[in-house]
């Protein structure tokens, strides 16, 4: 137990690399030994037998992959605190585990799927429970399998546990009738299991709680059950990760009691520059261990240069910062790189697509012409004259109106006949290819118009989906400084608004919701985008790249219809 103790003292009197939530989780286990001397009412202790016991175990585990594969687990510091007070505290006279529930959170690569696989073993053999039965639980049967085939290959690799489990396709066997499985919330049935041991892989993945609630409710019969929810941070505050993260933290804080309930989260402390080395530690406890500094480093670099969402992705995944999304997108000093001094007079007959962006009424509608060959970008915006007037978002409507970005029809509604003629002129000056609109919008006066025209039009869904791999290309568009926008100011105020969601799995678009102010301009210019890249796809005879499932992560089921659902789908991260 010298490790343990050592932890805690430097976690204590050094601190170097130490997060505030990593130091409080240390500190709630000193209170609470303090509470087994001072407290009679407190009916737990810690063992230090019980915590060396899985410790022990542990090490006697083998690596079966990378570098020290057929080599022994040594634990770093942080996991024999981890596994020690987990499995250390106990009840005094059934010897009981005290925790029934445990989270931790820490970013990618930290050695979170081999510990389930530690826990998952040491349970099946040496945690007192008959008939023990082992879930690994995840958005998708696929990821689950992760920590499962994890420990199967663990067990293969060290020949100390070849005769305690049986390997199955399916399945691993122990002693007194053990067994683990993996199950996915796209298993055909998650209800009449007896789990005593829960692995709730990547919360932050989960649509909701509900694969939580039902391995909960299954516990009833088991006197030392385990939930144990091990995660990454994620991209939705609303969640039902981010509302369990919250309970732990109130917990650490001491604002809520809950003796059964183990917690501890490794992440950069509200306001750290995640730009700092020596901040990097506090999400990556075994920094040069499993993921090496220079990785981090790299990473960070990348998303400093490209920004946008790959800021976002390195920060959740590498930084394991919670997000909504890049409070600037693609900053001015980026977007202003992008005027390249193109003559519009050149795009004269020249191919291109566009994108439509409608509103149901009085709001301001949007479209968009995508030049593939000089990767130029012409917009108009139409609204209605009253609301040029009555103008409720602090920008000069007007200006634009008379210099010619925002055309208006009379009254407090905008006539779409206006829209159709538009775009029947620009059709006679541009080669427009075919205009991609909002599914949703199919009935729109301006969609109807258009189709007694004759114009090519496709309906393109707003969902993730759809919408990452042209609002990716944009992003690189303009972060490469290849993009012309020729320093259209109604453009260049959108981008500036753009607030970007992401799902679970790292498809990104733009979100209106929680824009403060229009993007439309910005929505139609990525229907626009995807509408070529479309196009060109079907012209060379394969998928769209966006409607090719390979080039995603999967998007849980349960979220209906992942292409037509305009908010963050739960899907899962390959971890």
């Amino acid at each position: 137990m010298d490790r343990f103790t050592a932890y805690i003292d430097y976690v204590i009197n050094d601190g170097t690399g130490v997060g505030r939530l990593e130091r409080l989780a240390v500190e709630r286990h000193l209170k609470d030994i303090k509470r087994v001397k001072e407290d009679k009412t407190f009916p737990y202790v810690f063992s230090n037998l019980h915590a060396k016991k899985i410790i022990i175990f542990s090490e006697i585990v083998r690596h079966w992959k990378g570098a020290k594969a057929g080599q022994r687990i040594e634990l770093e510091p942080h996991q024999v605190f981890y596994l020690g007070s987990l499995f250390g505290w106990i009840h005094p006279d059934t010897k009981l585990r005290r925790f029934t529930s445990s989270y931790k959170e820490v970013a990618r690569k930290n050695a979170k799927t081999t510990e389930s696989a530690l826990k998952a073993m040491y349970h099946m053999t040496a945690d007192n429970e008959k008939g023990a039965q082992v879930f690994f639980t995840a958005t998708k049967y696929d990821q689950a399998k992760l920590g499962f085939n994890d420990m199967q290959k663990i067990i293969t690799a060290t020949p100390e546990l070849r005769d305690i489990f049986k390997n199955w396709q399916v399945a691993t066997t122990g002693p007194a009738f053990a067994t683990a499985k993996p199950l996915g919330s796209d298993s055909k049935t998650q209800d009449g299991f007896d789990p005593s041991w829960a692995v709730v892989d990547e919360y932050h993945a989960h649509p909701n709680d509900a694969m939580l609630n039902i391995m909960e409710s299954g516990m009833g019969a088991r006197e030392q059950p385990m939930i144990d929810v091990i995660t990454t941070a994620g991209f939705n505050r609303q969640s039902a990760c981010y509302r369990l993260r919250k309970i732990i933290i109130d917990i650490l804080e001491g604002k809520i009691i809950d003796d059964r309930m183990f917690g501890i989260i490794f992440s950069m402390d509200d306001g750290d520059d995640w730009e700092l080395p020596e901040n990097w530690a506090k999400a990556n406890p075994n920094m040069d261990v499993s993921i090496s500094q220079e990785f981090i480093k790299d990473r960070i670099k990348k998303a400093i240069n490209e920004g946008g969402s790959k800021a976002v992705d390195v920060k959740t995944k590498t930084l394991n910062q919670w997000t909504d999304a890049a409070k600037v997108w693609i900053p001015a000093a980026r977007w202003n790189k992008n005027t390249k001094g193109i003559d519009k007079d050149s795009l004269l007959n020249q191919k291109c697509y566009g994108g439509l962006d409608l509103a149901k009424g009085i709001d301001l509608n949007a479209f968009s012409l995508y030049f593939p060959e000089t990767k130029s970008v012409l917009l108009w915006c139409f609204m209605p004259e009253d609301r040029v007037k009555d103008n409720p978002d602090r920008v000069d409507y007007q200006k634009w109106v008379d210099d010619g970005y925002i055309f208006t029809s009379p009254g407090i509604t905008m006539d779409h006949t206006y829209i159709v003629a538009k775009i029947l002129e620009l059709k006679q000056k541009y080669d427009i290819q075919s205009i991609a609109f909002d599914r949703y919008i199919a009935y729109h006066g301006t969609v109807q118009g258009l189709m007694q025209q004759n114009i090519n039009l496709s309906d393109m869904a707003q969902g993730f989906l759809s919408l990452s791999a042209p609002t990716k290309e944009l992003e690189r568009l303009a972060y490469g400084g290849e993009l012309e926008h020729f320093n259209n100011p109604v453009l260049n105020w959108m981008i500036g608004n753009v607030e970007i969601s992401t799902d679970a799995a790292g498809n990104i678009k733009p979100d209106k919701a929680k824009s403060n102010n229009k993007i439309d301009g910005v929505a139609a210019l990525v229907n626009a985008i995807g509408e070529y890249m479309t196009m060109e796809s079907e012209q060379k005879n394969v998928r769209s790249m966006y409607d090719n499932p390979s080039n995603f992560t999967p998007i849980d089921d349960n979220t209906k219809d992942a292409e037509n659902e305009d908010q963050d789908n739960g899907g899962l991260f390959i971890i």
